[in-house]
């Protein structure tokens, strides 16, 4: 099994969005891939985030009809070895996760991807997650086609 890794500042909102939506589909498409996601910041609690998964989040899974399997999981922060397991690693926004990622994990900030999702505080969240829905269903159609 290939494994996704999608990160973002919190691993609160939009990583684990992509991460329940990704297995969704994957699985319902037979594809060999699994993902999981992290946070670039290493002290979770800064970031205020109250719960396991951000409602939002949750919310919208729901409406889709996915089930979210990994609500009770607390947001984890990424460590190298995130990275080394890795076959594709996804970050949401270059602007804000580049620099993240070259401060902790410098030799590993060249080889990964970067979506342009911003955060609730750029963008509303409604926006975010229909974009990062199209973004995964090309991700997950181009995996399929190379199958």
């Amino acid at each position: 099994m290939k494994k996704v890794l999608f990160l973002c500042t919190g691993n609160y909102y939009r990583s684990r969005f992509s991460e329940e939506y990704f297995n969704h589909y994957a699985q319902l498409a037979a594809l060999p891939y699994e993902a999981a996601s992290r946070a670039l910041l290493q002290d979770l609690s800064v970031t205020g985030n109250v719960g396991n998964m951000a409602e939002v989040a949750v919310s919208t899974l729901q409406a889709l009809g996915i089930p979210v399997k990994g609500l009770k999981r607390h947001p984890q922060s990424l460590i190298e070895q995130d990275i080394v397991d890795a076959d594709i690693i996804i970050a949401m926004d270059k602007t804000e996760h580049q620099p993240m990622l070259e401060q902790r994990f410098p030799s590993y900030s060249q080889t990964v991807h970067y979506y342009a999702v911003k955060d609730v505080d750029q963008v509303p969240a409604s926006e975010a997650l229909k974009a990062l829905s199209q973004m995964l269903d090309e991700l997950l159609s181009e995996l399929a086609k190379n199958k």
